[in-house]
C-alpha cells in the first residue's frame, strides 16, 4: 500500500485557460480529499472578460454533455447567462443533400459558449466568458492568480518560473498555455511542443431571432469540394454564428470564401456581417516529453483530441495530471506510470480519428456514396436509437462523444461497405 504524501505542494500553473484552471481546481480538490496542502499559483495575463480579440481564446465553444457532467462532479455548473445556445442535432450538408443527425442520448445536452467575452456589440453587458468563469472559480477555491505572463521556466537544478519582474520558485511546473502563444524558454527540460495546423475561425452577426430561424439548435457541417478543408461548421451562439474551417490547406483560406459557397448561402444570408476572424493553430499531434521530474504539460500543450472536444481533453488531462501530482508524486516515473498512459491513449485514438475524418470527408463529397449513406441513415431513423448504428457513428464523430477507435470498430461491426452497397 502506497504511503500517503503529506508535504505541502507548491504548483506554478502557466496559462489560465480551461486546462490551467481545471488543473488548479482538481489539484485543490484532491489536496482537500487527502488532507494535503496544495498551494497553486496560476499565471494568466489575458483578461477573458474583454470583448473582441483581446479576450478571445479562439475556439468554436461547444461544451459537450460529458464535460458538463464532469464539471458537476466539481460542484460547477455553467451559469445560464454564459450559455449562448443548446445543441440537439448536427446537420450535414453533403453532395446529395442535407442529413440531420439528432442527439442519440436524450441526456446528452451540449451547449455553446464564448471562451472570451464575445466579439462585441449585440451581447449582454455582464461578463459571459467561459474561461473567465473557470479561472474565477479556481481563484475562489484557493488558487492565487497573478495577471502576468510567464517569460521563462526552469526545471533544473531548481524549479522556477519568471515574469518580467520576478522569479517564483515551486515544486511543480504545469504548462497549460496551449499552442498559440510564443514558445517559452524552458531550461533543463527536453519538452517539444505538439505539431500544429492552422485553422480559420470567425463570427458573423445576424441577431438572435435570425440565428434561431436559420440554424435552429443544430451545428451545420459542410464538406465543400472546392475548398481545401476537411470540413467547415456553423455554430449558433445567441445573436452570432461561429464559423470554423479545419484541416490542411486553411492557411490561405478566408472566411469570406467559405461564406460565398452556395450551400452556406442557403443557411446564411448573402452579405452577412462578419465581425471578427482569426487563424489559430490547433494541435494535431502530442508534445514530446510532456512530463519530467517536477514538470507536466496538460491540454493542448500536452495532447488533445483531433479536431474535437478540446475542452474535454483539457479536463481529462488536467484531472489525471493533478491526481498524479497530489496523490502519487511529481517524479518523472510518477507521471510516466499514471499520466503517460492517458496521453498515449489519446494519441493512439487520434490515428483512428484522422482516418475516419478523411473517409467521411470523401464520402460526403461524393454524390454516389453520400446518397447511399443518406438512404441507410433515413431507414435507420425509423428504428429505436440503439439500432441506429450509422447515425450513431456520425454523431460520435461530429460531437467527439465516443473515442475514435470505438467509432472505427462500430463501423467494422455494422459492415460499412455492405450497408452502402445494399442501399
Amino acid at each position: 500500500m502506497a504511503t500517503a504524501i503529506t508535504a505541502p505542494l507548491r504548483v506554478a500553473v502557466v496559462g489560465g485557460g480551461p486546462a490551467g484552471s481545471l488543473f488548479a481546481l482538481y489539484a485543490l480538490h484532491y489536496g482537500a480529499q487527502a488532507g494535503r496542502e496544495v498551494l497553486v499559483t496560476l499565471f494568466e495575463a489575458r483578461d477573458f472578460n474583454r470583448a473582441g480579440s483581446r479576450g478571445c481564446n479562439m475556439c468554436a465553444g461547444i461544451i459537450p454533455a460529458d464535460v458538463l457532467r464532469d464539471l458537476r462532479g466539481l460542484n460547477l455548473t455553467i451559469p445560464p447567462s454564459l450559455v449562448m445556445g443548446e445543441i440537439d442535432s448536427y446537420a450535414l450538408h453533403t453532395a446529395s443533400g442535407c442529413l440531420r443527425v439528432t442527439m442519440m442520448d436524450p441526456d446528452a445536452r451540449a451547449v455553446t459558449v464564448f471562451r472570451g467575452n464575445g466579439p462585441g456589440p449585440g451581447l449582454p453587458p455582464e461578463p459571459i466568458s467561459f474561461d473567465s468563469f473557470l479561472l474565477a472559480e479556481a481563484e475562489r477555491r484557493g488558487a492565487r492568480v497573478i495577471r502576468q505572463q510567464i517569460e521563462e521556466i526552469c526545471a533544473r537544478p531548481r524549479r522556477w518560473v519568471r515574469t518580467h519582474d520576478r522569479v517564483y520558485h515551486c515544486d511543480l511546473i504545469v504548462l497549460a498555455s496551449g499552442v498559440n502563444g510564443s514558445v517559452l524558454p524552458a531550461h533543463g527540460l527536453p519538452y517539444v511542443p505538439p505539431r500544429t495546423e492552422a485553422m480559420a475561425q470567425g463570427e458573423v452577426f445576424l441577431g438572435s431571432p435570425e440565428v434561431r430561424n436559420r440554424l435552429g439548435s443544430a451545428v451545420h457541417v459542410f464538406f465543400p469540394r472546392s475548398l481545401p478543408v476537411v470540413f467547415g461548421t456553423l455554430v449558433p451562439k445567441g445573436p452570432f454564428v461561429s464559423i470554423s474551417l479545419l484541416g490542411r490547406g486553411t492557411e490561405s483560406l478566408t472566411i469570406r470564401e467559405f461564406l460565398g459557397l452556395q450551400a452556406v448561402q442557403r443557411i446564411l444570408p448573402e452579405g452577412s456581417r462578419q465581425v471578427c476572424a482569426c487563424r489559430p493553430r490547433i494541435a494535431v499531434g502530442p508534445a514530446s516529453y510532456a512530463f519530467a521530474e517536477g514538470f507536466v504539460a496538460v491540454g493542448d500543450a500536452g495532447v488533445t483530441r483531433l479536431y474535437k472536444n478540446g475542452v474535454g481533453t483539457a479536463l481529462v488531462t488536467a484531472r489525471r495530471a493533478a491526481e498524479t501530482a497530489v496523490l502519487r508524486g511529481i517524479e518523472e516515473k510518477d507521471f510516466r506510470e499514471h499520466y503517460g498512459p492517458l496521453c498515449q491513449k489519446i494519441h493512439r485514438d487520434n490515428r483512428f480519428g484522422r482516418f475516419l475524418f478523411s473517409v467521411v470527408a470523401v464520402l460526403m463529397r461524393s454524390q454516389l456514396f453520400s446518397t447511399r449513406y443518406m438512404l441507410v441513415a433515413d431507414r435507420e431513423g425509423e428504428r429505436p436509437p440503439d439500432e441506429q448504428a450509422m447515425r450513431r457513428i456520425l454523431w460520435g464523430l461530429l460531437t467527439g462523444s465516443y473515442p475514435y477507435e470505438e467509432i472505427f470498430r462500430m463501423l467494422l461491426h455494422v459492415g460499412f461497405e455492405r450497408s452502402l452497397s445494399a442501399a
